[in-house]
């Protein structure tokens, strides 16, 4: 130990301490208490030492955390306190003198007069400290200008606080110190600014990723999403990529990115058993699954009828189990299909045995007539034949005209194909199992658009796949199409053929056909051919693609021309548009005339919109108009819609035109035709409405929500073709926040000098952060000023303060802005009268000086009269009758006399004599006024008192009947000799008497010493007097308006005198407001003093009104802090400390008799209680002694008399 670093410490001045490492002292224990093995304290901070190294003397078993002994010894910080604080040791002071709420030996106090005025915990102060340094560093770092490849053209200057703000570079909101731009918008954080060039991605371990600062504008034809979160790319945001294998991500999703886990996707894993789930791809498109499913009821068994009736069909059919002769007039490769599924007919079938024309495949003829879908779990659906109509299918959302599984309830339909898909399958894109859902929000992964039909999702990945991507599209091997002929999307999966190196789309080479299960046969003449068509099937056609859309038609329903010169073909789809001429229009509203009021034409503004060319708009309001059904819905009556969004218009104004029935919100209609954002796509966008689009929804590119045909949007397009189309929704937030920055900008150029900041002018920052503010001292998010010079600032809601605000906690007098604690108050701790937390001296404040009402600007702004509590607190409301009101007209000192007030009366049956347990004399009972006792000669005004509650006696009491001095109230001899008392209820408390140990026992509730009869716990060495023992639970007083409840609590300070007590208080928790004891009972409503002659002084609760001044003290003569509790005689105008006025006794249980020479006086003493003294003042410490134990000289010419304190502190 010769070589460890040694000090000299001003708290342990009788040895140097030496540095040790913690881990070699094996346990000492603290405050007495037991020994636990590698614990140690800190003598300055009171916590444990549990690692690293700490300064100790083995010998006197002192320790210190290394970090405490390096304290400074002063610290100077104007905010907090206007002089200088020193580092002091508080072991061995008074614990009702100490101002600050913990539990520290070492504070940081100001002391004046040999005492101290202000204090704070070295936990504060240490914060500060590393603060302080913190900022002086950050000041010197923010001297250089940086120069960054993310943003070339301007230089960078890091801003000298932390601040949540939205960041340029990873477009995300976090808090931390930042860079800004000395010429322009840009602000980044400084962990962006230092992020690295190259990083490798466990989600992409072949590459690593490149940190770049834009999107590439090889990469602007296509729209990316990120690879972790599947969020919108911006153009203009930093990103790590690698352009080999068009890998995006954004910065924190890159720098955050962690291997899956495995998750446990109904009841799957990766490593379990998938061989009974179905892979696709498959060889050949997913079709026809009843085939699939029903693949043994293929092959006829021997005791199958070969003749049935069924349902469908008004003739026998006979089961067909070879190939038959074809009857159709043509090639060979007609394809002839089951009047059931739609899908090529296969053996064994059946058909009619009448020679109509109906087959149906054996498995369809047996489908069940009800079935419960998972889909559709409520109801059972119905088989039904649709031949009577055209239906729509909720799964694949074909067309269906054969059979059908319906609810009729729900108006729900599957065809026969949809309705036995498989629930979950397995997928070569994907890791996990796919279920079965229908999803009409979650665009597909493979092609990137919306379906409102059934998906296979995996939701543990967000995965989702729909029906045609994920069932019908065969496997092919894993690039501009060479169908279309338009540059394909390198990530979205397509089909490529490395021999030829040709590439297709998806939907080109396998396009989804909605009519497949529609079922037409025979001719049909129709008006753009001139030949009539025939209704076929073909695995072949003579030209093998449709003559009007030019697209693949084998397997498809087409009709074709049967002339011998003619190869005329057209699929259903495009006979379908040209013979109905089908409009996709956004809606049909159906209106009532009836409905519609009175509209006059004249002073009417108008408007010519693109949208509505046929006739003007006029602008209306919208409760002039009255009943709108939508898409031939029920009418629903004051409801309209906007022909632009969709969204109802509600209120407010709305472009009208009353005669097509056709409305734009206000806001719709002055949409820009145009904009211009390069961040969001590099070519301008173009207000459009799509209501030309072959499919019922489309997706937006930036919220990947779906929207519905018709409704408007921003796109941008080429040769008819949407290549980018995001929603009007998205756009007009950034047409706002474009609009709201342009505005900020303007009022940004005008410099602004303001009252609280009088030295430098202000500046508007360009942008929201959420910033700790120098004017409200909290952290809110908002436009806000920055000093042009130093380290200053403000919410601009702060700058524009109220100068005056009325409070409704002070109705009297309003309360004025200031913005630094005036120094007039700086002799004293404030604190906000809302939140009770310190004020500190340069926050910005509405106070009322002649009431020193003081509260934070947030407090003050957002004060209401705050409602009652609930929890557990009692109420104003409820009956108080049952509590004892404080303060009372005298001081609360006895309170067994108040609780047993009822035995102060003798009753005729009670015995005049008893054996007490405490005395070995008979005792008897006295209910008459007896001569005074022989030690109470020559003493006027005496007080006699009991023997067991130390106060003054009263009738009926006992006395010995032998003489002995020994008296005793009638209820104190009563006392029950066992107690549970609420304070410590895991023991009983016995009553014992003190006396006979000839010791002092110091009571845990008032902490006053005792030698009489006491409450102890043995066990816990646990003690109260008689009078605590029994001090009410719950009492009511004047200067709260709740209950307060009886604790032991060593944390709070007492609000009325602003000092720490270790005994019992009373609280109420949900204000977080105590009172000690003894200012809440103990200190009487009014009281006499010899200053003020003839009249009572009032106790006064601040704030006292319209009083300005101070108030000092008239017997210690010091200023008095102006939020306490005083006596205060409105009449002298004399004030007085509580305290100085009636100080506390903490000997006021001990019993002393007889006569005592002493070395203070000549004379001998006699112990003594007076109502009255000769001298009303101790004759050492100048304070009243009136009713205290005291010494008193009975020499005729001689007044000298000491306090029992006086005499145990020996001066």
């Amino acid at each position: 130990m010769f070589d460890m670093e040694e000090i000299n410490h001003f708290s342990h001045e009788n040895h140097p301490s030496k540095l040790i490492n913690s881990k070699t002292i094996v346990g000492v224990s603290f405050d007495g208490g037991d020994k636990k093995p590698q614990v140690i304290g800190c003598y300055a901070c009171e916590k444990p030492i549990s690692s690293s190294f700490a300064y100790a003397c083995i010998q006197c078993r002192y320790f210190l955390h290394k970090a405490c002994t390096q304290l400074p010894p002063t610290i100077n910080d104007p905010s907090v306190y206007h002089h200088p604080l020193t580092l002091t040791d508080m072991k061995n002071t008074d614990s009702r003198s100490r101002q600050c709420d913990t539990p520290e030996v070492f504070l940081y106090i100001f002391i004046n007069d040999n005492k101290y005025t202000f204090a704070a915990c070295i936990d504060c102060c240490v914060a500060r400290i590393f603060f302080k340094a913190e900022a002086d560093a950050i000041k010197e770092e923010a001297k250089i200008k940086v120069q960054h490849e993310g943003h070339p053209h301007h230089t960078l200057i890091l801003q000298l606080r932390s601040a949540a703000f939205w960041c340029d570079a990873c477009n995300s909101k976090d808090e931390g110190l930042f860079y800004e731009c000395d010429s322009c918008d840009f602000w980044i954080h400084k962990t962006c600014a230092s992020l690295a060039f190259t990083i490798n991605l466990p989600h992409h371990p072949n590459h690593p990723l490149v940190l770049v600062y834009s999107l590439s504008e090889k990469f602007f034809n296509f729209t990316y999403y990120c690879e972790i979160c599947n969020k919108y790319i911006l153009q203009n945001e930093w990103l790590y990529q690698c352009a080999n294998c068009r890998y995006f991500a954004h910065i924190k999703c890159a720098l955050h990115a962690k291997l899956p886990s495995t998750p446990i996707v109904c009841g799957f894993r990766d490593d379990d058993d998938v061989k009974g789930l179905l892979h696709f791809p498959m060889s050949n498109a997913f079709t026809d699954q009843l085939k699939l499913l029903h693949f043994e009821k293929t092959t006829q068994v021997d005791d199958e009828k070969t003749k049935i009736k069924h349902w469908s069909h008004h003739h026998p059919l006979i089961l067909t189990v070879e190939a038959q002769a074809n009857n159709m007039s043509c090639s060979s490769d007609l394809i002839e299909v089951c009047q059931v599924c739609v899908r090529p007919l296969s053996l064994p079938y059946y058909s009619c045995k009448d020679g109509c024309s109906f087959t149906l495949h054996k498995y369809c003829a047996e489908l069940p007539i009800k079935l419960q879908h998972s889909l559709h779990p409520n109801h059972s659906l119905h088989l039904i034949n649709t031949q009577e109509h055209v239906d729509r299918c909720k799964g694949c959302w074909g067309y269906v005209n054969t059979f059908l599984y319906k609810c009729k309830t729900c108006a729900f339909n599957l065809d026969v194909n949809c309705a036995f898909l498989p629930n979950t399958i397995k997928h070569k894109s994907h890791k996990h199992p796919l279920i079965q859902v229908i999803d009409t929000e979650t665009p597909c992964n493979a092609c990137d658009m919306g379906f409102s039909g059934i998906s296979y999702v995996c939701k543990a990945c967000d995965f989702l796949l729909d029906m045609f991507c994920a069932l019908r599209s065969p496997h092919s091997l894993d690039f501009y199409c060479d169908i279309c002929e338009d540059e394909m999307h390198p990530k979205l999966p397509l089909y490529y053929c490395h021999k030829c190196k040709n590439s297709f789309h998806l939907y080109y080479i396998t396009r989804d056909d909605y009519n497949l299960n529609i079922f037409h046969e025979g001719t049909l003449d129709v008006s753009y051919h001139k030949h009539p068509l025939t209704y076929v099937r073909r695995k072949k056609t003579p030209k093998y693609v449709c003559s009007i859309c030019n697209q693949d038609i084998n397997g498809f329903l087409i009709l074709e021309c049967r002339a011998r010169i003619c190869n005329f073909n057209i699929c259903f789809r495009c006979h379908y548009r040209k013979e109905k001429n089908v409009v996709n229009s956004i809606r049909n509203y159906t209106w009532k005339q009836s409905n519609l009021k009175k509209l006059e034409r004249e002073d009417m503004e108008e408007i010519n919109h693109f949208s509505h060319k046929s006739h003007p708009l006029m602008l209306l309001d919208s409760e002039t108009i009255i009943g709108a059904s939508v898409n031939g819905g029920e009418e629903k009556s004051g409801l309209i819609g906007c022909y632009v969004c969709e969204k109802p218009i509600s209120n407010g104004f709305v472009y009208a035109c009353i005669q097509c029935h056709y409305f734009l919100h206000k806001a719709c209609a002055q949409l820009p035709l145009t904009i211009n954002d390069p961040s969001l796509y590099h070519h301008h966008l173009t207000l459009t409405n799509l209501n030309d689009l072959d499919s019922k929804y489309w997706q937006c590119e930036l919220c990947r929500i779906q929207k519905k045909s018709g409704v408007f949007s921003y796109t941008f397009g080429k040769d008819d073709i949407y290549i980018f189309t995001t929603c009007i929704d998205c756009c007009a937030t950034r047409i706002a926040l474009k609009a709201e920055a342009d505005a900020i900008k303007e009022e940004a150029k005008i410099k602004v000098k303001h009252a609280g900041h009088p030295q430098h002018t202000l500046s508007l920052k360009l942008r929201p952060a959420s910033i700790f503010c120098d004017a409200c001292k909290t952290k809110d998010e908002g436009l806000f000023y920055e000093c042009d010079s130093g380290d200053f600032w403000i919410h601009k809601t702060c700058a524009s303060l109220a100068p005056t605000i009325y409070l409704p906690d002070h109705p009297n007098h309003e309360l004025v802005l200031i913005y630094s604690l005036p120094e007039i108050f700086f002799n004293f701790s404030y604190y906000c009268e809302m939140c009770n937390k310190y004020i500190q001296r340069n926050e910005w404040l509405y106070h009322c000086a002649n009431c020193r009402v003081f509260a934070h600007i947030k407090c003050a702004l957002h004060a209401e009269r705050p409602s009652t509590p609930r929890d557990g607190v009692s109420t104003v409301d409820e009956d108080e009758n049952g509590l004892l009101h404080f303060p009372m007209s005298d001081p609360f000192t006895d309170p067994l006399k108040l609780l047993y007030f009822e035995k102060m009366t003798k009753e005729d049956d009670e015995t005049t004599n008893i054996n007490h347990w405490s005395h070995e004399h008979p005792l008897i009972l006295h209910v008459q006024p007896q001569p005074i006792p022989n030690n109470m000669y020559g003493c006027s005004d005496p007080i006699e008192v009991c023997h067991g509650c130390v106060r003054p006696l009263t009738l009926p009491y006992y006395s010995c009947k032998d003489g002995c001095s020994l008296t005793l109230h009638k209820y104190c001899a009563e006392l029950p000799l066992k107690l549970q008392h609420p304070l410590h209820p895991n023991h009983l408390l016995d009553l014992i008497n003190t006396r006979q140990h000839r010791n002092y026992y110091k009571c845990v509730g008032c902490r006053s010493f005792s030698n009489t009869f006491l409450y102890r716990c043995e066990t816990c060495e646990f003690n109260l007097d008689v009078n605590c023992a029994f001090l009410p639970n719950t009492i009511k007083h004047k200067s709260h308006k709740h209950h307060l409840i009886q604790v032991i609590d060593l944390k709070p300070i007492c609000n009325a005198c602003n000092k720490w007590f270790k005994g019992i208080s009373y609280a109420c928790k949900a204000c977080s407001f105590t009172l000690d004891m003894y200012c809440a009972m103990r200190m009487s409503d009014s009281l006499g003093h010899r200053y003020c002659k003839g009249h009572e002084i009032p106790l006064t609760y601040p704030p006292v009104m319209d009083h300005p001044e101070d108030f000092y003290c008239d017997i210690c003569e010091k200023e008095m802090h102006p939020k306490f509790p005083l006596y205060y005689c409105n009449k002298c105008k004399n004030s007085f400390h509580l305290d100085c006025i009636s100080r506390i006794d903490y000997y006021a249980n001990i019993l002393r008799e007889g006569t005592l020479n002493d070395s203070c006086h000549k004379d001998p003493l006699t112990f003594v209680w007076r109502k009255k003294t000769p001298k009303y003042v101790c004759s050492n410490c100048n304070q009243d002694i009136n009713g205290y134990l005291i010494l008193e000289c009975r020499a005729r010419v001689c007044n000298f008399s000491i306090c029992y304190d006086c005499h145990m502190n020996k001066y």
